[in-house]
């Protein structure tokens, strides 16, 4: 699970002229089961406001999981956050974005939720 926000919507922060490069791998047994890039640079944020990139927002999510229970359920629905998911043999990837980093927070925070025996552990519920 990773979450990104870029500058403060409330606060009319856009970011216009930044770099970031992330890459996450899930492998299990030395095996890949996920492999996922980010590249956002100046030539991207030119490009922020495009559906095909981020759609204006400046907070997204990438939520990554195995097992069977996650394609089976379905995702609720969050104010102001946008969430799309893909399933495929018992991997699951799911995508949040928003304009208002809280709301995604929220969003992401009830997803985990429904997929964590117990509830979130205490640190994550500030």
């Amino acid at each position: 699970c990773e979450r990104t926000v870029l500058g403060s919507h409330a606060m009319g922060e856009k970011i216009t002229s930044e770099q970031l490069l992330d890459q996450r791998e899930v492998s299990r047994n030395g095996a890949p089961l996920w492999i996922d890039q980010l590249e956002l640079n100046q030539a991207s944020l030119r490009a922020v406001d495009n559906p095909a990139v981020l759609d204006s927002a400046g907070a997204f999510a990438t939520l990554f999981a195995t097992g069977s229970a996650f394609p089976s359920r379905v995702l609720p629905f969050f104010d102001e956050v946008e969430v799309a998911h893909s399933s495929w043999a018992g991997k699951t990837v799911i995508r949040l974005l928003s304009r208002n980093a809280y709301r995604l927070r929220q969003a992401l925070s009830g997803i985990l939720e429904l997929y964590i025996p117990g509830g979130l552990p205490r640190v994550w519920q500030c």
